[in-house]
């Protein structure tokens, strides 16, 4: 049986505490220079994880109605090593974004937009602005959060045990261990008939803005495709040819090719980083990736201070 919980806003400990950030990319640590592991994110801000297990976030909050700009998830980000984080691409004009970070022994902290704990242990978990879900390590059951209770999550009970998923809005997309792909909307049925996706099996889906679905396929290839019959197949962003080992797509697509170099599309003012990468992810407007020698990239529209990096 999927296992579906739906769960009160648990605030997080009251001796969760601050962790202190403000170092960049090359600056130095107690051990050396920082070096990082994972990276997420949203619309306007990005976390980081270093080698070390420490959360980092940075970039410009959104304000609120009454101007006020505290950067929420810099103050209130929980203490503790983690080894993956996960934000929300979605543009929102909301006070704060969501975050959700991983930790060693697949335990979930997610402050920012809401706050919870939960036990885990998970395989990966995904923030989304209104709910959000992971992949339980033990048997790949789903396990969804919402910080109200929300009737329209009964929607993704049927899901079957996954390896991966990805949330956007009110859509999640997930692989199963056969490599097949899952795709459900918490959304009332719509009139228009759904496209069905290329051949897997498939390693990574995610669901795009606007338009539709990319995934990779175990193969290495690439392929994007529309959610309805209903969608232009002009709005498409076709990915480029070659052979990837990892992707993202927030406002744009980037990939990191077997070579570590990464290309993007669906952009055309985007221009991808030299180097080469281990780890990438796609924000509303930004992207960031982590090096093969451990440092921070970031590029994409700069506007909003991601790609400063943390301070």
């Amino acid at each position: 049986m999927i296992a579906l919980l739906l769960l009160a806003c648990t605030p997080l400990p009251a001796d969760t505490g601050v962790v202190e950030y403000g170092a960049s990319p090359t600056d130095s640590g107690p051990g050396g220079p920082l070096r990082w592991q994972a990276v997420a994110v949203g619309y306007q801000q990005a976390c980081a994880v270093t080698t070390d297990g420490d959360l980092r976030c940075w970039g410009n909050p959104t304000p609120d109605t009454y101007g006020r700009t505290m950067d929420v998830l810099s103050a209130y980000a929980p203490r503790g090593k983690f080894t993956a984080v996960s934000m929300s691409a979605e543009w929102s004009d909301h006070f704060s974004e969501p975050a959700c970070a991983l930790a060693a022994d697949g335990s979930v902290r997610c402050w920012g937009e809401y706050s919870a704990a939960i036990p885990g242990p998970m395989l990966n978990f995904e923030a989304g602005y209104s709910f959000s879900c992971g992949v339980q390590r033990d048997d790949g059951s789903v396990y969804c959060y919402a910080p109200e209770e929300d009737d329209r999550l009964d929607r993704l009970a049927a899901l079957p045990p996954l390896v991966s998923l990805r949330i956007l809005g009110n859509e999640v997309a997930g692989v199963t261990r056969d490599g097949e792909l899952v795709t459900r909307t918490i959304r009332p049925a719509r009139v228009a008939l759904r496209v069905r996706p290329p051949d897997g099996p498939w390693r990574a889906v995610v669901p795009t803005p606007w338009w539709g679905y990319c995934g990779l396929r175990t193969t290495g290839e690439l392929r994007c495709w529309p959610r309805s019959v209903a969608v232009d197949p002009t709005w498409v962003q076709s990915p480029p040819s070659g052979t990837y080992t990892d992707f993202c797509y927030g406002g744009f697509g980037c990939a990191i090719g077997t070579d570590g170099r990464v290309v993007c599309w669906g952009d055309e003012r985007v221009e991808a980083p030299s180097g080469t990468f281990t780890a990438i992810a796609c924000g509303y407007a930004s992207a960031c990736g982590v090096t093969t020698g451990g440092e921070l990239s970031c590029w994409g529209d700069c506007a909003f201070g991601v790609c400063d990096g943390p301070e």
